[in-house]
């Protein structure tokens, strides 16, 4: 295969690729169809979408580039977390791109990777989710009244929200409330090895009450299905590099590393999270950290047993089922024994009578809705 780039040869509509065909007019939009080779009487043998061979790219040079980047601005006050998806993992499902859905890809590379905005993002919202969840619409305010939150990601001088004032606690020469910038620099997450892709596929069934602004269509089933294929990522490992500047506070660095680790295995990261996309396989601690850390500033409880689920707590669980060859793994509890709740991002190997720790978070009603995975007990 001729080594080529896959951004360009993804998006720029090419007549002509060694090794390729091309869909040409109509079905020149069908990401399904962009790569493939044919025989000859015209059948397609081989769909190049799925595990694309990324050849010329040297992914160790990159990491190496970068890391001596991260080294010169932060001295050690660095760390990083290795990032791989328990099963598919998808960025930049919504970006700009000349089909329906897109993929971050690096501009000069051609691989795909993790935009540090989109790595600072999913930390500072685990963080207000997990710590200001009762307070809804004024979490951001709350917030700027946190320190460490704003040392870490920084924060507005002053908030009004719903009519409420609210005040930066950090304090300028004068005194008074001051902006701030954070402390805490996140960087671009390279593969340190070959991409894996693989096209999946979603199929929404009421496109027409969706794409319907005026309200007249219903969520018919009469409507046919719309397939939609994207691109995934698999078995591919990511380096998240995060530090703060030679003169600044290191303690941040270890403050953040336990926040990304929680917010990965927690939350997920990318698109379609709520489905199980984008979840943490195994966080391996970094050789960079202390034998013994200290202990986290964050203030969540410990996890409790046989009490009443609310948003957010951890609690002591058991595996009541195991379903799909364990894709589907459930609990139920001591208050609803006829009702069973999902454990996501749980590892495939529980089994019935486990037990483990797991958040859990609630549906609108207030009722519990699912658990998220966090340990399991020896």
């Amino acid at each position: 295969m001729e080594e080529i780039n896959f951004a360009l040869a993804l998006n720029k509509p090419h007549k002509s690729l060694p090794n390729y065909k091309i869909s040409n007019g109509k079905e020149l939009k069908k990401l399904n169809e962009r790569f493939f080779t044919k025989d000859n009487k015209g059948k397609i043998t081989k769909q190049e979408l799925d595990n694309f061979e990324f050849k010329g790219i040297n992914l160790n040079a990159i990491e190496a580039n970068q890391k001596k980047a991260i080294q010169s601005l932060c001295g050690e006050n660095y760390d990083y977390i290795d990032f791989e998806p328990d099963w598919r993992f998808i960025i930049g499902l919504g970006g700009a791109s000349i089909y329906e859905t897109g993929i971050t890809l690096h501009h000069i590379y051609g691989i795909p990777y993790i935009p540090a905005t989109s790595i600072k993002g999913v930390v500072r919202s685990w963080y207000l989710l997990d710590k200001y969840h009762d307070k809804k619409a004024e979490m951001e305010g709350y917030a700027i009244q946190d320190e460490e939150f704003c040392k870490v990601f920084g924060c507005a001088k002053d908030l009004k929200i719903n009519g409420k004032p609210f005040e930066s606690i950090l304090k300028g020469k004068d005194g008074r409330s001051a902006e701030f910038e954070g402390n805490i620099i996140f960087f671009d997450a390279f593969p340190l090895t070959a991409p894996k892709l693989k096209l999946d596929i979603m199929t929404p069934h009421y496109q027409p009450y969706y794409d319907d602004k005026k309200g007249e269509k219903p969520p018919a089933d009469y409507y046919s299905p719309n397939p939609i294929p994207f691109l995934t990522i698999e078995n591919t490992k990511f380096r998240m590099y995060f530090g703060v500047k030679k003169e600044k506070d290191k303690a941040l660095v270890e403050t953040t590393h336990t926040w990304l680790k929680k917010a990965l295995l927690q939350r997920g990261i990318g698109a379609k999270t709520a489905v199980g996309y984008g979840y943490q396989k195994n966080n391996i601690p970094s050789p960079k950290l202390p034998t013994n850390p200290a202990p986290s500033t964050n203030s969540n409880p410990a996890p409790e047993k046989n009490i009443e689920p609310r948003e957010g707590l951890e609690m002591t669980i058991e595996v009541t089922e195991v379903k799909q060859g364990g894709q589907l793994i459930e609990t139920t509890l001591p208050s609803n024994k006829y009702m069973s709740y999902p454990i996501k991002n749980a590892p495939k190997d529980l089994k019935v009578g486990d037990k483990v720790i797991a958040k859990c978070k609630m549906n609108k009603k207030g009722k519990p809705d699912y658990f998220i995975f966090i340990s399991k007990l020896s």
